[in-house]
């Protein structure tokens, strides 16, 4: 049995446009196991990029853990969140020519 590298459980995001409440993520489940390659895909504007910036750090979610090593990396402090990216994640970025 292969151990769980991160697992995602109930993570929504939400964000205010013009005033309005949009949910961008609502109730992510998925446990991602190490050392398996996972491909995460979908149409535009299916909350892809919301996701990998949650699971990598970048950005809080509004509900739910992301647990990577047994911690749920939106509790930790700014510094371990910076200390987390620069040793466990590597991070290719999209660019639309």
């Amino acid at each position: 049995m292969s151990k769980t590298a991160v697992e995602i459980i109930g993570v929504g995001r939400e964000f205010t446009v013009s005033g309005n409440s949009f949910w961008a993520l609502k109730n992510i489940n998925v446990c991602v196991p190490e050392n398996q390659l996972t491909i995460l895909r979908g149409k535009s504007g299916s909350g892809k990029t919301t996701l990998m910036n949650i699971i990598g750090a970048l950005d809080y979610p509004t509900t739910g853990q992301i647990i990577l090593d047994g911690k749920d990396i939106a509790a930790l402090s700014d510094r371990k969140r910076e200390n987390l990216r620069r040793t466990q994640f590597g991070f290719v970025f999209q660019s639309v020519s």
